[in-house]
């Protein structure tokens, strides 16, 4: 699962996700639609901790979606 379908399967907004990580809607909005292909190992660290899920899994997301 990509970070959108995770989000959604916690019922939780964009808005919500990104306020708890600490991040701006947008950039999440960019995150999950592979606009952005780079991120910190913060915000990772953050997005997998609040959606309950290991790093592991959005890293593998992320490279499937990148390749």
């Amino acid at each position: 699962m990509n970070i959108r379908a995770i989000r959604r399967h916690r019922k939780l907004t964009q808005k919500e996700l990104s306020e708890r990580v600490g991040i701006s809607r947008g950039y999440l909005g960019d995150l999950e639609k592979n606009r952005k292909h780079s991120m910190s190992l913060r915000t990772l660290s953050g997005i997998a901790q609040k959606l309950d899920v290991p790093i592991e899994e959005l890293i593998k997301q992320r490279r499937m979606n990148n390749d």
